[in-house]
């Protein structure tokens, strides 16, 4: 059962598109793979960041490394991030639980 997205989000996701496909730049949240904008993160690992979409796609804006404080949590989500992606490769669910 799909939820639909409230009429707000379903704007913001139509003008982010608009801008990705007419050649206009926006700035907007985005989950994108790091691609060294937070340089103490892999490049693969997913993040959610303010990113830029223009007619060359989405680039995420570059931010310093991670706070400190915040290593532990990032690093534990990444690594789930591969278990899952490990997972579903190989068809098998034991990893990712």
């Amino acid at each position: 059962s799909r939820k639909a997205l409230r009429p707000n989000y379903r704007g913001r996701i139509r003008e982010a598109d608009r801008g990705y496909c007419t050649w206009r730049r926006g700035v907007y949240i985005v989950n994108i793979s790091n691609r060294e904008v937070i340089s103490n993160l892999p490049d693969y690992a997913v993040v959610v960041i303010e990113g830029v979409t223009d007619s060359c796609g989405v680039r995420g804006v570059y931010m310093e490394e991670a706070p400190l404080s915040l290593m532990g949590l990032l690093q534990k989500r990444i690594a789930w991030q591969e278990l899952v992606v490990d997972a579903g490769v190989r068809g098998d669910r034991k990893p990712a639980l």
